[in-house]
């Protein structure tokens, strides 16, 4: 297949990865490492969702001067931006950005009213649009800023290496500003600060969906924006959850011994042959390329079982169900199942939408007999534990904080399923949406307010099943990664990196320094990852990963698990555009 080569206003893929230039072209362009999702909130993003219906239907009024400063300000960086592209419709462009900045800006003054109080409603975006614009000052003009992108004498350049300095140094400032506001503002723990290179990344990637959507293709737009770190319409767990609150629905297992356990065969009925299944975690987002993993995993490896970790997003409504995870587990054909648990996205709207996807494709197709938010696939050879950690991690106030466990009828369960499956020779992996330990993100905060490398409530719960679990597959992180034996668990596995997007500059592999080890269970120092093994790789179009599903092939006792990758690309041009999506590539494999 020909790879699409992305670009706009002349801006190659070679550009796009050299970070240097990257970096190089965003100084002495005058734009500042800051310059993100504030400034280029396209109306793409503000129609037909339904976050933004409410939020546009509650707007606080904004002053007359509020609006001037910013249509000037996105005015000035559109007009860096135009002398470079050469465009000479600059105006409609810039306008348009303006009013849609205008209207977040009122979401964003409503909505932080709303959950940090009064005081706390605008300090974070105003010191954000004050800073942003430190290095965009009389220091040279939008010409000189530019001029070191096509070279020119030596004064000149030595000229663009002051400014570069200068800009550098405002830069750095106008981020400590902004951290400072934000830090403030900011619920709880929860952590709101992003790099600069993150920034950098966000403000380039959405000049390029504004350039997509103005030469007519949308959908590239939605690719690099929608889901990432800079979509505003994250917004909506915020308030769905708030709507939702008091509103779960839960599912108890009936019987500890046979409840919620269901047969693990090929499509034909075997219980002997060779049985494959595919797992996705945090996959849930209706995406083209979400949907084209799935169609793949169906049309090339044609699999007896799919399995999702958890997460439909953005808050698991009931359109959201039904569009991103009902319709496509329903077109599964020839025989596939499908099963999958909650994450805390499913939550958000009360978890009830979740069991209504569940009964539906019970009830109304072949593709599943699940009941509950939680299962057991039992098998003649292999049992596969599926638990719901999604029910006590439904408050999106404190994600960070929240160490989820699971309710103790549910742990009595999944222990029993794991004990009988010992006692009757058979092998166990066991499922969940949060991770049982992490390397790079948190796993809940301690009664002491620490941030332990191991979820101890999730430990707890299963410390007597975890010598008798040969892997255990969580999402979660956005992230895939093959971990060393730790806390007592011979296999962990992070493998949420189905369909979320994830910058390269986030650094998903980098350790996290707040956290400590928990040495009583059996866990020193940081979790390590295995030496070669899966690792998410850089995408054709750059910026971000590319996403990954795994293949359990169960052959008797034993068990091949291999992890694949789909690559993506996508392009804007003067005449053509569009995203092209992949076939799976293996990465790594391992035997069990």
């Amino acid at each position: 297949m020909v790879k699409v080569v992305p670009s706009v206003c002349g801006m190659s893929s070679k550009f796009m990865k050299n970070r240097t230039l990257q970096r190089k072209y965003w100084h002495c362009c005058g734009v500042p490492l800051n310059a993100v999702l504030l400034i280029f909130f396209i109306l793409l993003f503000t129609q037909g969702k339904a976050a933004s219906s409410w939020l546009l239907n509650n707007l606080n009024s904004i002053s007359e001067s509020q609006q001037k400063d910013i249509t000037q300000a996105v005015k000035k960086i559109i007009g860096l931006y135009t002398i470079h592209c050469g465009f000479t419709n600059d105006t409609k462009i810039s306008d348009a950005f303006s009013d849609s900045l205008i209207l977040h800006w009122r979401s964003f003054n409503k909505t932080a009213r709303t959950f940090y109080g009064d005081s706390q409603g605008i300090p974070a975006l105003h010191a954000t649009v004050e800073a942003l614009w430190c290095s965009t000052n009389s220091k040279a003009t939008a010409a000189a800023n530019c001029a070191c992108l096509s070279g020119g004498a030596d004064g000149q350049q030595a000229g663009n290496k002051q400014h570069h300095k200068n800009v550098k140094a405002d830069t750095s400032a106008g981020a400590a500003v902004v951290e400072s506001d934000l830090a403030a503002a900011a619920l709880g723990r929860r952590r709101l600060l992003i790099s600069s290179s993150v920034l950098q990344d966000y403000a380039y990637l959405y000049v390029y969906a504004a350039y997509a959507v103005f030469m007519g293709y949308p959908e590239v737009a939605n690719q690099v924006i929608q889901y990432s770190g800079a979509d505003p319409l994250w917004l909506e767990s915020v308030i769905v959850n708030l709507l939702d609150k008091g509103k779960y629905e839960y599912r108890p297992v009936p019987d500890i011994q046979t409840g919620y356990v269901y047969p693990l065969t090929t499509k034909t009925g075997s219980t002997t042959a060779p049985i494959t299944v595919a797992i996705m975690g945090d996959w849930g987002t209706g995406m083209p390329q979400a949907l084209d993993m799935l169609q793949k995993i169906q049309t090339i490896f044609n699999p007896d079982v799919v399995l999702h970790l958890g997460d439909v997003y953005y808050s698991g409504t009931s359109d959201q169900q039904i569009n991103y995870q009902c319709i496509p587990a329903s077109n599964l054909s020839g025989g596939t199942q499908y099963y999958t648990i909650p994450g805390n996205h499913d939550y958000y709207s009360g978890g009830g939408p979740f069991l209504d996807c569940v009964d539906y494709l019970r009830s109304n197709t072949t593709v599943t007999q699940q009941q509950a938010s939680f299962h057991a696939l039992n098998g003649t050879d292999w049992v596969i534990v599926s638990l719901d950690t999604g029910y006590n991690d439904r408050d999106v106030f404190s994600i960070e904080s929240d160490m989820t466990y699971l309710e103790d009828n549910q742990a009595e369960w999944a222990n029993y399923q794991i004990s009988a499956a010992k006692a009757a020779g058979k092998r166990v992996i066991v499922n969940s949406h949060h991770q049982l330990f992490t390397r790079s993100s948190t796993v809940g905060q301690s009664s002491n307010g620490s941030y332990p490398t191991v979820n101890t409530r999730l430990h707890a719960n299963m410390s007597a099943s975890l010598p008798h679990i040969e892997a255990w597959f969580w999402g979660h992180e956005h992230s895939l990664a093959t971990f060393e034996p730790y806390a007592g668990l011979q296999r962990g596995r992070l493998l949420g990196s189905s369909a979320i997007p994830m910058l390269l500059n986030s650094e998903p592999y980098a350790p996290n320094s707040e956290l400590i080890s928990v040495s009583s269970i059996g866990a020193d120092g940081l979790p390590e990852q295995i030496a070669g093994s899966a690792e998410m790789s850089e995408a054709s179009f750059g910026y971000y990963y590319q996403h990954s599903f795994a293949l359990l092939t169960l052959t008797g006792s034993k068990s091949t698990i291999t992890y694949y990758e789909l690559d993506w690309d996508c392009r804007v041009g003067l005449f053509t555009g569009g995203c092209t999506w992949y076939d799976p590539v293996k990465i790594w494999s391992e035997t069990m």
